[in-house]
């Protein structure tokens, strides 16, 4: 639901899966997240796709705000371009 809610998609276009699962996830999304448990200082992590078709894209800065909002008990860190482990 946070995906459908932040991405302004249908529930029936989102799908959370784990990142080991293959069976069970919807191809037909058009956003998806993958999850996964870690060992370390983070427990766990999320990576988030959105399709081309997907008209609202939100910004990271954005999506770090809306997600925890709509799930108190979540939280996100992202890798911002030029920060310490984006990878850019």
């Amino acid at each position: 639901m946070i995906l459908a809610k932040v991405f302004r998609i249908t529930l029936e276009q989102a799908d959370v899966s784990a990142d080991s699962e293959w069976e069970d996830r919807n191809w037909d999304a058009v956003v998806t997240c993958e999850y996964e448990r870690l060992r370390g200082d983070l427990n766990w992590s999320l990576t988030v796709y959105a399709a081309n078709e997907v008209e609202y894209r939100p910004s990271e800065k954005e999506l770090a705000s809306l997600v925890p909002s709509a799930s108190p008990r979540w939280f996100l860190l992202l890798g911002m371009p030029g920060s310490r482990g984006s990878g850019e």
